[in-house]
């Protein structure tokens, strides 16, 4: 596949190559190339198997740190943010009355993880609530567990049913924009670590219900407001 002067193939030969990227999964050839390369990845440390895997930190102990480049690289200039949905646009004004509830657009429970961090935990408290409209992907959420392994696997009874449609397309911004609030929590809280759940929310006009790690509050989200949940008790990271 070609995009600009871009090829992005897993048949290239790497002697050909210019530069090399690697996103997600930080492989050997990136040892044996010799030319400029970086590797990428935009994962939460909770969701990133790297910090975990055998192989993969074999290629990271013998990777350059200035070629790996991550949401909380330890030098400010190898930080890169997560790759996330981001406009300078807001949609239509939304003139329609709003639904007195929250809303909560969440495909990953956290189902795959016998231990669940205390911030996952946590948001499942918030998302799972009966004041708040839940919707996701059908499939994950259909194998959620309160309490794995030993509770049923089934849907919360607030659960919805999925979206149509990307999660980046303004029809989920339309959707949001029925609801007086968005629960809008990260899948887990950690450093410099920001999607697009904030802006979406946002953009969707509703009232944010977000936990900001103290790098995010004084970062990309200064001057902003929202409801944090570790104001009134609750602490989801």
């Amino acid at each position: 596949m070609t995009a600009g002067p871009y090829t992005f193939s897993p048949h290239f030969r790497l002697d050909e190559a210019d530069a090399l990227l690697c996103e997600w999964a930080p492989s050997a050839e990136l040892l044996a190339f010799t030319g400029p390369k970086a590797w990428y990845c935009c994962e939460p440390v909770t969701r990133y198997p790297g910090y975990r895997s055998r192989p993969w930190q074999s290629v990271l102990r013998r990777l350059p740190s200035t070629c790996a480049f991550t949401h909380l690289h330890p030098d400010p200039a190898c930080r890169i943010p997560h790759v996330t949905h981001w406009t300078l646009e807001r949609p239509a004004p939304f003139d329609n009355p709003r639904l007195a509830r929250g809303v909560a657009v969440v495909s990953n429970p956290g189902w795959e993880r016998l231990f669940r961090r205390f911030d996952t935990r946590q948001r499942l408290v918030f998302i799972t609530h009966p004041s708040v409209d839940l919707f996701g992907s059908r499939e994950r959420w259909a194998r959620f567990r309160r309490f794995p392994p030993f509770s049923p696997a089934g849907a919360p009874p607030n659960y919805k049913g999925e979206l149509e449609g990307h999660w980046g397309l303004d029809v989920k911004i339309r959707h949001l924009a029925a609801y007086k609030a968005c629960v809008c929590l990260e899948n887990t809280c950690e450093p410099f670590y920001f999607t697009e759940k904030f802006v979406d929310a946002a953009r969707a006009g509703c009232i944010p219900v977000y936990h900001a790690h103290p790098t995010v509050k004084s970062g990309v989200l200064a001057g902003a407001r929202w409801i944090d949940p570790e104001d009134h008790g609750f602490s989801p990271g």
